[in-house]
């Protein structure tokens, strides 16, 4: 009776493992099924959660991406220098060895004075034709012409002769009376014509006009333009003006005189 139970007990062990082998075998056959049933589904699904966690990292990507910010170039054509005109001018030298600049221009391939440079030891002029100037040291009260082409020439009259004969030098006068006005407010008449103010010939409070003929040189007193508060102004279409107690006059090249 043992031997039969023992042998009851193995044959039931070995009915249950062939059983749960059976269903074992089941379930990986259903598993097998269910694969090849569902496996195109499920790819599809998988590549499209792929496709959409791929295009969500891309958007933030761009998102990332800082905007790209063209700066303007600067502008690399050179800029075109621009010419600075060279001065032109003559240089006069005054005996106390200041040097003053007479700017001209040249047109059309002629040389014309166009500007004295201002200084307080001299007195200038322009002629008509801008061909020359005339200036006038005040300190020695000479008087001198230069050319367009900066040649100079002393104009100054030097020995006062009186109509009796009596003569004395410039230099005498002015070392015997402090203050004499012998040459000053120089003015041209015409290209050909300079006239200044003098004491001369009456070494009073008054003073007369005086004309410098240029070529040939000569010097002259004209007794009809005189005052004591006179002052020659500019050279105009009427002649050149002058001012006698704020009364103003013209004198013509032709020595006539003319009330405004």
């Amino acid at each position: 009776m043992r031997d039969v139970s023992i042998f009851s007990s193995k044959y039931q062990k070995k009915q249950r493992r062939k059983k749960i082998i059976k269903r074992i075998f089941l379930v990986i056959i259903l598993l097998v099924v269910l694969f090849f049933v569902f496996r195109n589904p499920i790819l599809d699904k998988i590549n499209k959660v792929k496709s959409d966690i791929n295009k969500e990292n891309h958007n933030k990507q761009e998102t990332l991406v800082p905007e790209t910010s063209f700066e303007e170039e600067p502008d690399q054509t050179p800029e075109t220098e621009v010419e600075e005109e060279e001065e032109l001018y003559n240089t006069f030298k005054t005996s106390f060895d200041e040097e003053i600049k007479v700017i001209y221009k040249e047109e059309n391939g002629e040389k014309l004075y166009e500007e004295v440079l201002d200084s307080s030891a001299i007195e200038s002029d322009i002629s008509p034709s801008k061909k020359a100037v005339i200036i006038l040291e005040k300190d020695s009260q000479d008087l001198f012409y230069m050319d367009i082409d900066g040649n100079v020439t002393d104009i100054t009259y030097k020995t006062y002769v009186s109509s009796k004969g009596y003569r004395e030098s410039k230099e005498s006068i002015l070392n015997r009376l402090e203050g004499f006005i012998w040459s000053r407010n120089p003015k041209f008449l015409d290209d050909d014509t300079v006239v200044y103010l003098s004491s001369l010939p009456w070494f009073d409070e008054r003073q007369f006009l005086y004309v410098v003929e240029l070529d040939p040189l000569n010097h002259y007193n004209y007794q009809n333009v005189k005052g004591v508060n006179i002052n020659l102004l500019e050279l105009t279409e009427e002649g050149l003006q002058y001012e006698v107690a704020g009364k103003k006059y013209y004198l013509t090249e032709d020595f006539k005189i003319k009330a405004e």
